[in-house]
């Protein structure tokens, strides 16, 4: 038997032109488990072969809610992680669920993803190009490789929030961990609270803007992009800024609206800037500010 003739067998209707309702009775834990059991995660964007070929078009069948549901689901049971094998799989699977759905469907409403009763859940909207909102906290990776879309997190978020995105809007209503949009090439993110360490670290593209205080090494080694602060930017105590060769940015620029302590900012090359309340504040290298203005005073 197929899988989407399992599939099938809980809906009233299969008529892809018009929105299919669920029973009453629908074996929810049931489609959920089976669609679990068939997704490969480790070819996220592939369907090449007959059997992601197969899941695709149980997928179809669902619906924005009944996406919901199951992300009720993973979390409302306590033997989900015997049910599913590995938990940290939980993160993937949605994501490919919402992915998929909004890819063959073209579905252009927003998917609510429900995570109250689920902490720390990873890899949530991995490689997403959908509109979701998160009801509840993210943990690590969210909305890593993201490519599209916008995603709506009404709590707190985990480690690297929007690593490597190259699309898209995110927008965080609590406060993130350490690493938010590091290796960011373009898009947005805005953090209504706080924000960890190392924030835009390696950011080569896009906005991050930070509505709360950021915690040290902000920018670190920033290629490109901007990043916006209404807070203020701590330094890690104990450590002086010129113990730290790494803490270099040579591209982008900061933009702070509230204050910072002394030495938290990082060091720039010619092309990095600096600003405080629309103020240049750049700190440049020394040796380097020495040399080019050598150059200049010798002409």
């Amino acid at each position: 038997m197929k899988l989407t003739d399992v599939i099938e067998k809980e809906y009233e209707n299969v008529n892809p032109e018009i929105v299919l309702k669920p029973k009453s009775e629908i074996n929810l834990f049931e489609i959920t488990k089976i669609l679990f059991d068939h997704s490969s995660f480790h070819q996220m964007n592939s369907s090449e072969n007959s059997e992601m070929k197969e899941w695709e078009n149980c997928i179809e069948l669902l619906t924005p809610k009944i996406i919901t549901e199951i992300s009720v689901l993973l979390g409302a049971y306590s033997e989900v992680e015997e049910m599913f094998g590995i938990k940290n799989y939980i993160g993937p699977f949605l994501s490919r669920l919402v992915n998929t759905h909004h890819r063959i469907t073209g579905d252009n409403d927003e998917y609510v993803i429900i995570t109250e009763h689920m902490p720390n859940v990873s890899l949530l909207c991995w490689y997403n190009s959908a509109n979701v909102c998160i009801q509840g906290n993210a943990g690590l990776n969210c909305c890593r490789n993201m490519e599209g879309g916008s995603v709506r997190i009404l709590g707190n978020c985990g480690e690297k929030l929007g690593e490597e995105m190259t699309k898209g809007a995110i927008f965080v209503d609590g406060s993130c961990d350490l690493y938010t949009g590091a290796n960011m090439i373009n898009g947005s993110i805005l953090i209504n609270g706080n924000c960890g360490s190392y924030a835009g670290c390696n950011m080569n593209g896009g906005n991050l803007t930070i509505k709360g205080n950021a915690d040290p090494y902000l920018g670190w080694r920033m290629k490109g992009g901007r990043i916006d602060i209404s807070g203020t930017v701590h330094k890690e105590k104990g450590h002086n800024r010129d113990d730290l060769p790494s803490f270099r940015m040579s591209g982008g620029e900061i933009h702070l609206h509230g204050d910072y302590e002394e030495d938290s900012l990082p060091i720039c090359t010619l092309k990095g800037r600096i600003y405080h309340k629309e103020k240049c504040i750049t700190p440049y290298h020394k040796r380097l500010y020495e040399s080019v203005k050598a150059v200049f005073t010798n002409r």
